[in-house]
Parts: structure tokens; C-alpha cells; sequence
């Protein structure tokens, strides 16, 4: 039986548009909160009936990352300073996000315009998307490429190989119309919209079209591959078949895992996938230098074996189950089981976790001793002494061959302003000098900066003990305490009996040129960078970064070609005044960033300056961008 056919029980009771959309409440979502959640996309994934290789699944997924109304949602989401993340799984592609509740009519108006993209309308990004697909394969470790390729030829069968080096626009717009139909599309979210029913109805095949489509040609038995290697650490992964969500055995491989994380004596690294139909888990252990995958493998199946011969004690089954409940009641896998329809199945799977025994365990390990896993390993490459010889000649260096460039996107995405909201007043805070020679301020978070390069973040209030086994061998006028307002008045009076060493003659030399008044323009002028990134798609593929360890500069971390693009903008930036419009944008964005950003803009503004504050950001003036903007080219 098709999974099709199996699941059109659980979408009967889903909110179903006209045009085949249905709408998922979701359970937390009420009226007056202060965020708006939303998950939205196609119940069509990596697996897919008409592409067991997953490449075009990926290709699809790339291109609706993409689109002009993802980069809008995107932009959006993070103007508001709230998240977003594009969503690819075996089972489904789509986008989620959480922004305040004031920045949703924005981001439902462009989700509605991500679903009535198709590859028709924009065959330029079809073509990107295969080529960033292409580089992104290329770019993987090449034994990690090589490892899944045979787990997923042994587990899927052959039918299963990579198709990406033939793949072609036709095939990408053929695959999206059979599979990336409105019928094919869920919502998760709270409330309604007018505009998903505005959008026009696309069907999918039926289940009678595509039934039989794929054929699994699993290999029978077990299947050992030992791969070659000239990496310092090997491996060894066991990978093995596991039911789909809606049977009971799924969920005892998940209290397996559990229990193998904590008493397998090499943690191992694994995957268990929630999946609609049978998928495959892996099993990861390392290989560490001067040993053999062999003899890993070895001590590996025995300690595996161990688990089906010896109960494992209460309190490991324990720690195993609450483990297995946290997964489950995550948010993140609600919204999976919610998303496809089966919010049921997942209760029954927390029902079947909570009354799992040890027996069970026991029964769940031979389960899979006896599934003769699929075994992939390799061995560190053995070291050798070798003579360095340097040639003398002025031949010319030989250069790695350069990672290639992704167009940047042409087509402008809606930038739409800012619904109406109230922002939380702006307040001034003036770092404190202690007796002790420490200045504390109120911040957003509770850290320890020492000038000029470290700063620590901490989990719980500070004690006189710990501050003085941590700090005391630092000299107090470089130390900056910054604590949230809760914990305000307990670090002043904390701190206030440290005692600092005087001896302590470490120079604070600031590396950058960005000095305390200008450091608000410095995040105004981070947003305007940000939204150029997200409009031209690059935003995975640039990192800016302002953190007080590197210095009172913005950092740019990307490829070469990106950091000269980047490096172009900012002296556009300088060389003539923003418009309005995007500086107000901008300014906007760094208010709803500045929980993110307070503390290391605070140790700036510090470092220059003991009573160094931050200023309202509605403040920053367009000369001031042009000034911020040159002295960090100054650094780059």
C-alpha cells in the first residue's frame, strides 16, 4: 500500500482549502502571544517516489530557498529580529519561521507567494539551484559523499544512484509539477489567512499515477565496505533498516539510541530519521589514530551484543526514556508529526516510550544484531615521516582551483515596512566603577569581558570563590561585568569584594578602528549589509560578525569573490549617503537585533571608553554610516 493511500485517514480532519491547502493548527498558538510560529511547505522530501537519489528533491528545495518570496519571508523574519530556517527532510521541503507577533500579516502575505512559485516562472533559478546543488556535493568530504552513497545503495537498493550530472531544467519542472501541488501543501500555524486561499490550485499525481513508480531492490543480508582514507580520524557506521513512525518498533529503536549514547564506551554519533515509510538508521563510532576500523568494529558488535544478553539498570533505562520523551516532545518534532498529518502517532509513540521495559531494551538490541546491519568504516591514514623539500626556483605556485561563484540574484524581493508595533523605550546603560576597580553594567546577557580578547559567557550567578580562582590573576580595570537586570544588584555587591592583581602589566592594545561613539552606526551598519545578503541569496554563504575578541571592526567571512562583493558595498556605503527609507529599515533592525548583539557592542563602547555607552539607535545619522563604513574598510 502507498503511504498516499495510508495516510488520507489522518488528513480528513485537517482545515482543507479549496485549492487543496490544509491548515494545521498549532497547539501552543493563541490569541495575544508574543510570537507568531509558522511552518509551512509540500509533504514531498529527499525521498521521493520519483527520485530515489534525492538529487532532485534537493535541486526543488534550493530553488524555492531561492525565490524572491522566500528571500522577502527571510528578510522579514530577520528585520524583525526574529528566525527563520528552510526546512528539507525525507518528508517534506518548506520554510519555517518565528518573528513577533506584529511582523505576521508580512510574513503570511509572502508565504502565500512561496507557494505559488514554480519552476515556470523563474527557469534562471532552476538553473542556479542545480548548479549550487552541484557545488555543494562537490565541496563535501569525499569519503562522507562516498559513505552515504553506499549505505544508500544497500539500504534503498540500486535504484537509489545519484542522477545529478544529467539532471536538466525540463527534469526540475517536470518533477515539481508531478509532486510540488497546492495538494500537496500543509500550513502549521495559528489562525487563518485570506491570502493562502487566493492561490491558484496545482495538483500532484495521483496515488494510482505514481503507484509502483519505485521498486526497492534492497541488498539481501549483510554488506561490509571498507573504504580508503587520508583522513587522521576513521570511522566505523552501522547502518541498518528501521520501520516508519506508525510502528512500534521505531520508537524502540529510538530508546535504543538513547541507551547506546550513554554506555557504549565510544559515544557513538547517530541518526534516527522520524520517517512516513521505512528508512535506515546509522550508528557512528571514531577510529582513532593507531587503532584499526577492524578492531573498533570488533569491540563495537560485542558491546552491541552485550545489550541484548544484559537488562540494562534502571537507572540508564531511565535516563534512555526521559531522553527519548524530550525528542518527542520537542517543537521541533511536534511540528514534523503536526506537519504530515499524524499528530496522533506521536502520542501513541510518547504511550509506547513511557511503558517501555527492559525486556524491551533487550528484544530492541537483538532486533538489531539479528537485521545484519550494512557496516561502512575506514581506517586514519597511517602517519609517515617525510623529508619537506622546498624548491628554490621562482616557477610559478600552484594554486588550489577556486570554489565557483554563484551568480548573485537580479530580481528584487519585496521589502515591505514594518507593520506598526511599539518597541521597548531605549535606555542608556552607564557602565559602573566598583571599589574593586571591576565596572559592571546591566546588559542583556551575563558575561565577563577581558580587555582586550576574551570574553566568557555565564550559566549562573558568580560566587566570591569562583570569580577570584577565575579572574583573580587579572588586573580589575580590565575587567567588564555585564549581567541582565535580574542579576544586577547581586554582581555589584559580588564583584565588589574582588580583588584583582595589581602585578598584571598585559597591555590593552584594540585591534580596529571603529571607537565607542560610532559603535551603534557599526550594528545599523551590519542590518544594511545583512539585507543585501538575503536579497542576493547569499546569506548562508557570508558571515559578518562583530565580536569584541576580534576587535572594534566588522568581520567578513566568505569566499574570496564574496568578501570583494561585500567589501564593494561597503564602500558604496561610504562614498554616498543611504537613502532614508533603508537607513530607517536598518535602524529598525539593529533595535530588534540588540538582545543579540548588547553585550559585545558593549565591551566595545567600553574598551575605548570606561563610561562608554550605547546611544539610541534611532540616533545614527547617515554620515555617520559613510564614517563607519570607511574605517572598516580600514580593517578588512
Amino acid at each position: 500500500m502507498r503511504i498516499f493511500t495510508l495516510l488520507s485517514a489522518f488528513f480528513a480532519g485537517a482545515s482543507t482549502l479549496q485549492n487543496g491547502i490544509q491548515i494545521y493548527e498549532l497547539p501552543q498558538a493563541k490569541s495575544g502571544t508574543d510570537e507568531f510560529d509558522v511552518i509551512a511547505g509540500y509533504r514531498a522530501g529527499i525521498r521521493s517516489e520519483g527520485d530515489p537519489s534525492g538529487d532532485l528533491a534537493a535541486v526543488v528545495a534550493e530553488f524555492l530557498k531561492s525565490t524572491p518570496s522566500a528571500r522577502s519571508i527571510a528578510l522579514a523574519a530577520y528585520g524583525s529580529g526574529g528566525k527563520i530556517e528552510f526546512v528539507s527532510d525525507l518528508e517534506r521541503t518548506g520554510i519555517q519561521a518565528t518573528v513577533p507577533a506584529w511582523a505576521r500579516p508580512v510574513v503570511v502575505s509572502s508565504l502565500s507567494q512561496f507557494i505559488s512559485e514554480t519552476p515556470q516562472k523563474h527557469p534562471e533559478l532552476v538553473d542556479r539551484a542545480i548548479q549550487a546543488v552541484k557545488i555543494q556535493r562537490s565541496s563535501a568530504v569525499d569519503v562522507r559523499v562516498r559513505v552515504e552513497g553506499q549505505l544508500r545503495l544497500a539500504m534503498l537498493g540500486s535504484g537509489s544512484g545519484p542522477i545529478l550530472n544529467s539532471i536538466t531544467r525540463m527534469d526540475v519542472e517536470q518533477f515539481f509539477s508531478n509532486y510540488y501541488g497546492t495538494d500537496r501543501v500543509f500550513v502549521v500555524m495559528g489562525g487563518d489567512s485570506p491570502d493562502l486561499k487566493a492561490v491558484s490550485r496545482r495538483n500532484s499525481l495521483a496515488a494510482a499515477e505514481i503507484t509502483g513508480t519505485e521498486k526497492s531492490h534492497r541488498v539481501p543480508g549483510a554488506a561490509d565496505f571498507r573504504l580508503e582514507s587520508d583522513m587522521d580520524e576513521g570511522a566505523v557506521i552501522f547502518g541498518t533498516s528501521v520501520p516508519s513512525i506508525f510502528y512500534r518498533n521505531w520508537y524502540a529503536f529510538l530508546m535504543l539510541d538513547r541507551l547506546a549514547q550513554r554506555v557504549l564506551s565510544e559515544q557513538p554519533r547517530t541518526i534516527l530519521r522520524p520517517a512516513l515509510e521505512s528508512y535506515y538508521y546509522t550508528l557512528e563510532v571514531p577510529v582513532p589514530s593507531g587503532q584499526t576500523a577492524e578492531s573498533v568494529e570488533s569491540t563495537l558488535r560485542e558491546e552491541l551484543n552485550r545489550l541484548q544478553y544484559i537488562r540494562a539498570s534502571d537507572i540508564d533505562l531511565e535516563a534512555a526514556r526521559q531522553n527519548a520523551i524530550q525528542f518527542l516532545e520537542s517543537s521541533e518534532i511536534q511540528r514534523w508529526f503536526i506537519s504530515l498529518g499524524v499528530p496522533e502517532r506521536r502520542l501513541e509513540g510518547l504511550e509506547w516510550v513511557r511503558s517501555f521495559s527492559a525486556d524491551d531494551m533487550r528484544a530492541a538490541a537483538r532486533d538489531l544484531v539479528e537485521s545484519k546491519p550494512v557496516v561502512v568504516s575506514w581506517s586514519p591514514k597511517v602517519r609517515v615521516l617525510r623529508l619537506q623539500v622546498e624548491s628554490l626556483s621562482k616557477g610559478e605556485e600552484i594554486k588550489a582551483a577556486p570554489t565557483p561563484q554563484l551568480p548573485v540574484h537580479s530580481d528584487l524581493v519585496r521589502n515591505s515596512a514594518f507593520p506598526p508595533h511599539l518597541d521597548p523605550a531605549f535606555i542608556e546603560n552607564v557602565p559602573m566603577r566598583l571599589k574593586s576597580g571591576v565596572s559592571v553594567v546591566q546588559s542583556s546577557a551575563h558575561a565577563v569581558f577581558t580587555a582586550p580578547d576574551s570574553l566568557r559567557f555565564l550559566e549562573k550567578s558568580s560566587d566570591p570563590e569562583s570569580i577570584q580562582r577565575d579572574f583573580g590573576a587579572i588586573r580589575a580595570d580590565r575587567i567588564l561585568v555585564l549581567a541582565p537586570a535580574s542579576l544586577l544588584e547581586e554582581t555589584k555587591e559580588v564583584w565588589s569584594h574582588f580583588r584583582g592583581n595589581d602585578g598584571d602589566s598585559t597591555p590593552v592594545i584594540i585591534k580596529g578602528k571603529v571607537t565607542s561613539a560610532y559603535v551603534p552606526a557599526l550594528l545599523v551598519l551590519k542590518m544594511m549589509l545583512d539585507r543585501r545578503l538575503i536579497e542576493a541569496g547569499l546569506r548562508d554563504d557570508v558571515r559578518l560578525n562583530i565580536r569584541v575578541i576580534d576587535g572594534a571592526l566588522l568581520s567578513v567571512h566568505g569566499t574570496d569573490s564574496n568578501q570583494i562583493l561585500v567589501k564593494k558595498w561597503i564602500d558604496e556605503i561610504a562614498s554616498r549617503p543611504a537613502a532614508e527609507p533603508d537607513l530607517e529599515w536598518a535602524r529598525e533592525a539593529a533595535i530588534h537585533h540588540l538582545n543579540d548583539f548588547q553585550v559585545e557592542l558593549q565591551s566595545i563602547a567600553w574598551e575605548w571608553n570606561s563610561i562608554g555607552v550605547l546611544t539610541d539607535f534611532h540616533m545614527v545619522s547617515p554620515s555617520q554610516i559613510q564614517d563607519v563604513a570607511k574605517l572598516s574598510l580600514l580593517s578588512l
